[in-house]
């Protein structure tokens, strides 16, 4: 997939099987944040229904990680930080026709580059959401 976006033509990675490995892992990593704890008002939503009902089931250890989940939830919104914007991130595979080498300790520049453009909130979960339904492997 290509976009542009900062007036710079950006190119993801399409299939699981592009991906080098240490980009792979990335990209689970910020997947399964997304998936688990999410970064936006639906997913507190979300997170209380879940404390809820196992408040109700007397289920205290789930309480517990979904409490924790939930906090973690809220500090992703209060400090700005939208976890599919990561997802995003770690599939960049060019800019401008040069390869781009996205990590744990640059991710940040990626993630910010993405928020300065005018890509929507709509546009980022739909080129999430796809990008990710092109790596399932069944």
């Amino acid at each position: 997939m290509k976009l542009t976006l900062n007036d710079k033509i950006v190119t993801f990675y399409d299939t699981i099987d592009e991906l080098p490995i240490k980009r792979y892992n990335l990209l689970n990593k910020y997947s399964l944040i997304d998936l688990g704890i999410g970064s936006d008002v639906s997913d507190i939503v979300r997170h209380h229904s879940r404390f809820n009902q196992f408040l109700e089931l007397k289920d205290y250890d789930s309480l517990y990680v979904e409490n924790e989940n939930l906090m973690i939830n809220y500090n992703f919104i209060l400090s700005s930080k939208n976890i599919k914007g990561y997802v995003l991130a770690s599939l960049i595979k060019e800019i401008d026709g040069e390869k781009v080498e996205v990590s744990d300790s640059n991710i940040e520049e990626y993630v910010d580059f993405l928020e300065q453009s005018d890509l929507t909130i709509g546009q980022l979960d739909t080129y999430t959401d796809n990008l990710k339904k092109n790596f399932l492997r069944l």
